[in-house]
């Protein structure tokens, strides 16, 4: 299987570039810079590895949904949740 990244990957940013201001598909907010454009996947890549060049898998997204969304399904894969921060003393 191929891996997501590549000039294949640019040429689907640069094509959906040409379309902005576009809707982030996760918070709602306009995307209004190439820069902060990424692409999201609806079913993620590892789930469905047959959907990663399939472009109506693809949705417009920040940057930073991107990364967070990411962030969290990789910590709920791992069985890692956000607990309280450890302290030297126990008030």
């Amino acid at each position: 299987m191929s891996k997501w990244g590549g000039p294949r990957v640019t040429r689907l940013r640069r094509r959906m570039a040409q379309q902005l201001p576009l809707q982030c598909w996760r918070c709602g907010g306009w995307i209004t810079s190439a820069a902060d454009l990424t692409i999201g996947h609806i079913i993620e890549v590892d789930r469905a590895p047959e959907l990663m060049w399939d472009e109506d898998n693809h949705k417009p997204e920040h940057r930073r949904c991107n990364l967070s969304a990411g962030a969290v399904y990789g910590n709920r894969k791992r069985g890692r949740t956000r607990t309280a921060p450890v302290t030297s003393r126990d008030w």
